[in-house]
């Protein structure tokens, strides 16, 4: 079985390693290069494209190419738009849509309800949300580490849960 990652190369990385450990073979999109090459070596199965996901096209051949794919996890930044919704075309089954904790302010509140809409039209797969957060110590708070995320994006992908956040999310103001 096949996962497409899509922002794997860093604080996913963990993650893509868990799922190589469970067979699920991923296929990981980044722009190349060391950080590429050594998750490769470190996640027996995966297999690395080499792709600028903010390139619509090549994004598109590059999956095209690769698959279908059963599950995906996609955290890509705001100058992909089109990113999740072309690797969602290629996906069968879950697609956990990871989202930065920008994502639950308060003064734009529409911004995971925008995401839902753009996905409506897909009901061939189940879209879910992962909000990361931060975790509050202390008076202060910390942003998550990779381990967190990890753990926390791979609960979202094993539960059925539509919504799920990393850490926490509120109050706004404790945000680091």
């Amino acid at each position: 079985m096949r996962d497409l990652v899509i922002g794997g190369t860093g604080m996913l990385g963990g993650l893509v390693r868990v799922l190589s450990l469970r067979g699920r073979r991923p296929v990981v999109v980044a722009r190349g290069g060391a950080r590429l090459a050594a998750l490769a070596a470190e996640a027996p199965g995966m297999t690395a494209l080499a792709i600028d996901y903010a390139d619509d096209a090549a994004l598109s051949a590059g999956l095209r190419g690769a698959g279908p794919f059963q599950r995906c996890v996609a955290w890509v930044h705001d100058h992909a738009p089109n990113a999740p919704l072309i690797a969602a075309a290629h996906t069968t089954a879950v697609f956990v849509h990871v989202l930065g904790s920008a994502a639950s302010d308060p003064a734009d509140p529409e911004t995971l309800g925008v995401w839902r809409r753009r996905f409506a039209g897909l009901t061939a797969i189940d879209y879910r949300q992962c909000v990361l957060g931060f975790v509050p110590c202390d008076g202060s708070a910390r942003w998550l580490t990779d381990q967190e995320i990890c753990d926390g994006v791979l609960a979202a992908l094993d539960s059925s849960h539509r919504f799920s956040v990393v850490g926490a999310i509120r109050p706004w103001s404790r945000r680091p």
